[in-house]
């Protein structure tokens, strides 16, 4: 099997113990694949958080799960360990209200294939591409 083989792990309800919430079921992996992170076992998470992830996870409707707050609060971290125990795997992207949609997607960039030859338009694959 080569790198850009994609595994497809089948999907399974998890009981969401490691979260601090027995008996609450979630959709998750059942083996780990590449790009899911490493929990920490000393992580609690905050309910109102956790049940927008479940939420998000159980229903998703084809759209991404933003999560918005201060610098700090936690938003990153709680993506990570809640893909951590659901064998979920991640690509982080940090953005800035400078980022637009071609910095995600990717754009055509004037590049040479070596130092010196002539340049010419190719198109580069942004970070949500690259998966």
């Amino acid at each position: 099997m080569n790198a850009q083989t994609k595994i497809k792990p089948s999907v399974t309800k998890v009981d969401m113990a490691s979260f601090g919430k027995p008996g609450v079921q979630c959709l998750g992996y059942n083996t780990p694949i590449l790009g899911v992170p490493a929990a920490n076992d000393t992580y609690k998470f905050r309910d109102d958080v956790l049940r927008v992830i479940i939420g998000y996870l159980n229903s998703p409707a084809g759209d991404g799960l933003a999560l918005i707050g201060p610098t700090g609060s936690g938003k990153t971290t709680a993506i990570l360990e809640a893909a951590a125990r659901l064998n979920w795997p991640v690509q982080s992207i940090t953005a800035s209200g400078r980022t637009e949609a071609l910095d995600l997607i990717g754009t055509f960039v004037l590049m040479a294939s070596n130092p010196g030859e002539q340049p010419s338009m190719r198109w580069m694959d942004g970070p949500w591409r690259k998966q």
